[in-house]
């Protein structure tokens, strides 16, 4: 969606509309990571137990972790891959990929062979971490651009104090009863914490066409 308006912006040299498509990009993606995570991490000991798998899996559960929270960092930082990609700069996204197979295949080999199936996790988040690190560095030193705000700070505070509230208010409920419990608790606090503090734009918009069809 945002590589069209990305590449006019180039085309007309207009930074100010990258530096908003970045931030607005970075804060929304950043949203959603931390609603999905949240939301599985609140209950993902319960549905292990509730889909009987064996305690020989239960290293899964920080695998999807671990993973999970790379996913969450490289969505925070919005779409600095467009935005290299998109520029006269386009060469450096190239790089940039193969500094992350130069990273992830030796991590891999010696944290596989460490740490087994944890090892390739962590060999994940580590790669990606340095990957989105470069890129983040390199769009501010070429174009003083940055997707971060106070907001990001707020949302993340949001997201760890819905989580800790839903999980400790309902941690005496268990199976479906406790699942279905904590996640509308988080969800309840979650956006509406959002919408509260107007953290994203987009969310605001959102909401108000949906309470207006109403």
């Amino acid at each position: 969606v945002t590589t069209p308006l990305l590449s006019k912006a180039w085309k007309d040299k207009n930074l100010q509309e990258i530096s908003r498509i970045y931030n607005r990009s970075s804060i929304n993606l950043l949203a959603l990571a931390l609603f999905i995570f949240g939301g599985i991490w609140l209950n993902i000991h319960e549905a292990f137990g509730l889909l009987d798998i064996r305690s020989d899996y239960n290293a899964g559960i920080s695998v999807i972790f671990i993973l999970a929270l790379a996913r969450v960092i490289d969505a925070g930082t919005g779409v600095n891959s467009l935005i290299i990609a998109t520029s006269t700069l386009w060469r450096f996204e190239f790089f940039t990929g193969v500094v992350l197979v130069l990273l992830i295949i030796p991590l891999n080999y010696t944290l596989i062979s460490t740490y087994g199936i944890v090892g390739s996790a962590w060999s994940n988040f580590i790669s990606f971490s340095i990957y989105n690190t470069i890129r983040l560095w390199f769009i501010w030193y070429r174009f003083k651009l940055q997707p971060f705000s106070i907001k990001t700070f707020y949302l993340i505070l949001l997201g760890i104090a819905a989580y800790f509230i839903s999980l400790y208010t309902f941690e005496n409920l268990t199976r479906w009863t406790g699942i279905i419990m904590r996640s509308i608790c988080f969800s309840i606090l979650y956006l509406g914490g959002m919408l509260a503090l107007n953290i994203s734009p987009d969310a605001q918009a959102l909401a108000k066409s949906i309470f207006r069809k109403k």
